[in-house]
């Protein structure tokens, strides 16, 4: 079977991405009710928190690297798939699409 394969990959750092979650840690939130107290990053629902960790994230990589996100097709073919279904993806990936399929 064919596929290809696509994903979203940042420019950022895993340094740059904790540095991220760190600012927005120590910033305030408006009150979930009118008049009450602001609230913390981690008192907000998860969904809030994964969109403004990417949204933040999505804004820092275009000032900083001139561009938002990498979004590489990558074709997968016969070969590849019996490799992983055989138990190959855990582990060091090899092949022209290594940095693809290898976790990271």
């Amino acid at each position: 079977m064919e596929w290809v394969w696509r994903g979203e990959a940042y420019a950022a750092t895993s340094a740059e991405l904790r540095a991220i979650k760190a600012q927005l840690e120590s910033e305030p939130f408006p009150p979930a009710e009118p008049g009450g107290a602001p609230r913390l990053f981690y008192s907000l629902p998860p969904d809030d928190r994964a969109k403004l960790v990417k949204d933040r994230l999505k804004a820092y990589c275009q000032k900083v690297y001139k561009r938002v996100l990498d979004k590489p097709a990558t074709e997968v073919g016969r070969g590849e798939e019996r490799w992983e279904r055989r138990g190959g993806g855990v582990g060091r990936a090899r092949g022209p699409d290594a940095a693809l399929l290898s976790p990271l």
